[in-house]
């Protein structure tokens, strides 16, 4: 399990370094079963969940996440900016 949220986690990093302009934040939380993991950047660009053809080569982070979390979401925040998170139940 620990391999798959590692995963999940650096697809939703990834996708914050490359398509916002300032800090990236990473919050795990751990509560017996449960892992939550958030990214908070500060842009309010939503993230896609693409379906690329099966020759590209980038396009699949949410794709992943979606396949792999038990949810995830987008939480817009008060000051600007938003987190992307997921949560998986072991």
């Amino acid at each position: 399990m620990i391999e798959t949220v590692e995963l999940m986690a650096s697809e939703l990093l990834t996708n914050a370094v490359l398509h916002t302009r300032g800090g990236v934040s990473l919050v795990v939380t751990v509560i017996d079963q449960l892992i939550r993991v958030e990214v908070t950047d500060d842009s309010r660009g939503r993230p896609v969940l693409r379906h690329p053809p099966a020759d590209s080569t980038s396009g699949r982070g949410m794709e992943i996440v979606d396949a792999l979390a038990s949810q995830w979401g987008v939480d817009d925040l008060p000051a600007g900016g938003k987190s992307v998170w997921f949560e998986v139940v072991g």
